[in-house]
């Protein structure tokens, strides 16, 4: 991505010396275009969520844009798409704008109660789940906070992002579901189904995904929470139940932070699924060094404690991995020191990537990690853990043992083993003082999302008596100075606004209130200078991306400065420091948040896609010469609930009925048969078959009365506890699934056709003899010409990411780019 005015720059424009009048002037010009386009509304619901990157549908480049005269380019900037894929961390970058708001509702703002109430309202929607302490589960977003949806017109019939099943959006998506594409070895993939298939699910260098297993991911688990947006939505909870003024919505974010703190409490700090498995990201690694702060927080928020009421056994068991796990552990812990010089180097590339190398200092050299001057901290080689022993010997256990994790990528896998030595052999404070001081001088450079982590969980120790989070903090940004190589290219970590304004609030003192003011003065020039006091625009893929980054940070460094000048002068010790920003005096005549006026006229003509009653709830907003407000009333819009799908009508009629046999020496038979989206399927299977095992007589399609627990066998007891029956019949279109004697008649309702294949569940075939045969049954209300040419396609390239590129089409596909829109694409070529 290459921007109009690049990060570095950002930091090399003459400095103008603004004013406080200037930079309060910017403040509100970006917040009234933050809330109107990155916050109020969405392409086509009420949203009141942040939106950290929007695509503008036009084929101008950013210099282009930004010569339109203003009209103009109103109009392009609203003719947007907020792409999940591009909008990754709402709730972790979205915290720094409710910190905006929050500060604002303190200083007196009229409007800003209100919109944190929607905010609230809509973090409220975020937890689909109940019961067993899942209550605080949240996701990232939902379907109504999201763009992608598939369309008749410009209608939204059905979201693209969540399985339907029963009529219902699953907001778990389930590993037995046959639409599931679960993470696999890729030595295991090749050994049961081959290379060529292997490359659907995984690439050849072993960590890029396939096109169709990060298409089902882009999609369907995209959307699981990581510990990003769980850092973030703690910080949210934190600053507006601080500073908001407003009882009830204080209430309603007491009552969601004690939820969330029951659910981690209750999971050890693991983000485990209601239906089991973890999450795709950020579920476990760090995340036991992070219980500390963010426990801090939530406990000054609810008055309660959330302290870890199970260990890491107890957390795995609740997944569903611990089977897979318990003789693995219990074999090398037995092996214990004797096994520990040879584990060390395995696991070195982890230990560095995830910073806990400084509790194991025999690992340093071997990382290649150069240490700060005064070496560890002897707090940490207190609690130090030798490489020959028992602690390195488990953690290697989880780590060898990976392939049972059905997560994102291998690298989300691995992480499950340093969950483990934190939660095992660390203590809770030193957790987290440890992985401080370690990040102090790693990570950040390649956008890692944990290096920017410190400011926001900072936040949360204003005011906090135990001053441990707050003296960690300022020394990770003062030991963070000394490494300005490592800040990312596309967003401020240590060098930027908030990371100062966040240690100015805990007393950093008139040094850093300079470098503050200096930092926002290099932002204020930038932001004018190149923008027009507006979103900045980069070039992007093929579109204009307007990004949150350096105006977001501008943004929450001048409000945390204002909230730092109230304070004190509120304590009767005003800020002295030359230049620093003094509070705002005209916050009553800052510019509203709206819709532009020929954006409406735009929008009713047809001629670009605006919810028009999502404004001010009515098909007739009030339309002024500046536009139409966003937050008129007390009663503004909030987020609808999720509408029911809309999708395809049942199939009346069949046509594949098709009996296949399946020998037991047979790995995957191919069916040649392909479901497409709105098909309904049936199978059945009879026949026996014997494995060659001595102790096993012959079984039919259910296969034995056992759960296979082997992560290398096709359908193993961590994707299926009840039904991963060791040769029973199995069927794959996205991962292996179950079926048995019969599986009955089913929808299919899925982004792209996926062929059938049928496998009985072994990792030796041939070791036995006998068959199953299996009827296959279909029914379609596709047209069978278009059929015959997506089968045809679709066996030929085994790739729907292969079939979009055929037709020349971008591979994921654009929101607006139905699948029946690709299917009459293909019936034309």
């Amino acid at each position: 991505m290459t921007s109009v005015v690049s990060a570095n720059r950002l930091l090399e424009e003459d400095e103008t010396v603004a004013t406080d009048q200037q930079l309060a002037t910017l403040y509100s010009q970006l917040r009234a275009a933050f809330l109107s386009r990155h916050f109020a509304i969405g392409r086509y619901f009420r949203r009141n969520f942040f939106s950290q990157q929007n695509q503008l549908n036009t084929s101008l480049k950013a210099s282009d844009l930004l010569a339109q005269s203003g009209p103009d380019q109103q109009l392009t900037r609203w003719n947007c798409i907020r792409n999940p894929s591009e909008n990754d961390n709402p709730l972790l970058t979205g915290s720094m704008f409710l910190a905006c708001l929050a500060v604002e509702d303190a200083l007196g703002h009229p409007h800003a109660p209100r919109i944190l109430h929607s905010a609230v309202a809509t973090l409220k929607s975020l937890y689909k789940s109940s019961g067993n302490h899942f209550d605080g589960y949240p996701m990232r977003w939902d379907p109504t906070c999201s763009d992608r949806w598939l369309l008749t017109g410009s209608s939204p019939l059905a979201s693209d992002e969540f399985l339907i099943k029963n009529g219902n959006y699953l907001y778990c998506s389930p590993s037995t579901d046959p639409r599931h594409w679960p993470l696999r070895s890729r030595d295991t993939l090749v050994n049961l189904i081959g290379e060529q298939e292997t490359q659907r699910y995984i690439k050849t260098n072993g960590t890029d995904l396939g096109d169709e297993r990060w298409g089902y991911f882009d999609r369907y688990r995209r959307w699981e929470l990581s510990m990003d947006e769980l850092v973030g939505l703690v910080t949210t909870y934190f600053i507006i139940n601080k500073l908001c003024t407003s009882a009830g919505t204080r209430a309603e974010v007491i009552r969601q932070a004690n939820n969330l703190g029951d659910y981690l409490a209750e999971h050890g700090w693991l983000l485990v699924r209601p239906i089991g498995g973890l999450n795709a990201r950020g579920a476990t690694g760090i995340l036991p060094a992070l219980e500390f702060p963010l426990g801090r927080a939530l406990q000054s928020i609810t008055g309660n404690s959330y302290a870890a009421r199970t260990d890491f056994a107890g957390a795995m068991k609740q997944a569903g991995y611990w089977n897979c796990l318990s003789d693995p552990l219990t074999l090398w812990t037995v092996a214990g020191a004797v096994g520990g010089p040879l584990i060390a180097p395995m696991l070195t590339g982890v230990i560095a990537s995830l910073g806990i190398f400084a509790f194991i200092p025999e690992s340093v050299p071997l990382a290649g990690i150069a240490l700060p001057a005064a070496g560890i901290p002897a707090s940490i080689l207190s609690v130090a853990v030798p490489v020959a022993s028992v602690p390195m010997a488990r953690t290697y256990a989880v780590y060898q043992s990976r392939g049972c994790f059905d997560v994102k990528d291998d690298s989300a896998a691995q992480e499950v083993a340093i969950s483990l030595f934190l939660k095992e052999n660390i203590p809770l404070t030193t957790r987290f003082q440890g992985w401080m001081f370690a990040c102090g001088f790693t990570g950040g450079k390649t956008g890692a999302w944990s290096a920017a982590f410190p400011p926001y969980f900072a936040l949360t120790a204003l005011d906090d008596p135990d001053t441990t989070v707050r003296d960690a903090y300022l020394g990770w940004l003062a030991e963070r100075h000394n490494h300005t190589n490592l800040e990312p290219s596309d967003h401020p970590i240590a060098e930027g606004c908030f990371a100062s304004a966040v240690a100015v609030l805990l007393g950093a003192g008139a040094t850093e209130e300079a470098r503050l003011k200096s930092l926002l003065d290099q932002k204020f020039t930038s932001l004018t200078s190149a923008f027009g006091n507006d979103i900045p625009v980069v070039d992007g893929n093929s579109v204009i991306d307007e990004i949150y980054p350096h105006a977001i940070d501008y943004q929450v460094g001048l409000a945390l400065a204002w909230l730092h000048a109230k304070r004190r002068s509120d304590a009767g010790n005003p800020v002295t420091t030359s230049g620093f920003p003094a509070l705002p005096n005209n916050i009553l005549f800052w510019p509203v948040p709206t819709v532009p006026a020929n954006v409406v006229q735009s929008a009713q003509a047809g001629q670009l896609t605006l919810p028009i009653t999502a404004i001010q709830d009515t098909a007739t907003p009030t339309v002024f010469s500046y536009g139409a407000e966003l937050f008129s009333t007390e009663n503004s819009p909030q987020k609808p609930d999720v509408p029911a799908p809309v999708f395809p009508s049942v199939p009346a009629r069949m046509v594949i009925d098709r009996t296949i046999t399946v020998h037991q020496s047979d790995g995957d038979v191919n069916t040649s048969i392909v479901l497409n989206n709105g098909d309904d399927y049936e199978i059945s299977a009879a026949g026996s078959i014997w494995a060659g095992d001595a102790l096993h007589g012959n079984n039919g399609p259910d296969g034995w009365n056992d759960i296979q627990w082997d992560s290398t066998w096709p359908l193993f007891g961590s994707l299926d506890p009840v039904n991963a029956h060791s040769n029973c019949l199995l069927g794959r279109l996205g991962g292996y699934f179950f079926i048995g004697s019969s599986r009955p008649r089913d929808r299919f309702l899925y982004s792209g056709p996926c062929p059938l294949w049928l496998r009985i569940n072994s990792k030796n075939p041939g070791s036995g003899n006998g068959s199953f045969q299996v009827r296959v049954q279909v029914w379609s209300s596709l047209d069978q010409s278009l059929r015959r040419q997506l089968t045809a396609h679709s066996l030929a390239v085994a790739s729907v990411g292969a079939l979009a590129l055929k037709l020349g089409q971008k591979w994921p596909p654009p929101p607006t780019l139905s699948l029946r829109q690709l299917e009459l694409q293909l019936s034309n070529s």
